[in-house]
């Protein structure tokens, strides 16, 4: 399944929540959802705020990890 299929069923899921924070890495899934005004974050914000309050010891570990895969930063 395309990944803009999965965001957008998640868009659409998002809209029945109360106050959701989507995590949202396509950018035309993050442009819908702000038009939308629906919160969202990326999987580097998701591990920065992991970093902030102490789950995570190291980001770079993680950031190396995600550059050997097709992520794209």
């Amino acid at each position: 399944m395309p990944s803009l299929v999965i965001a957008a069923s998640a868009i659409a899921l998002a809209k029945e929540q109360n106050s959701p924070l989507l995590v949202l890495d396509d950018l035309k899934a993050r442009k819908l959802a702000s038009r939308l005004n629906l919160k969202f974050t990326g999987t580097l914000g998701i591990i920065h705020k992991a970093k902030q309050i102490g789950v995570l010891e190291k980001v770079k570990p993680i950031i190396e990890k995600l550059q050997t895969t097709n992520f794209r930063i």
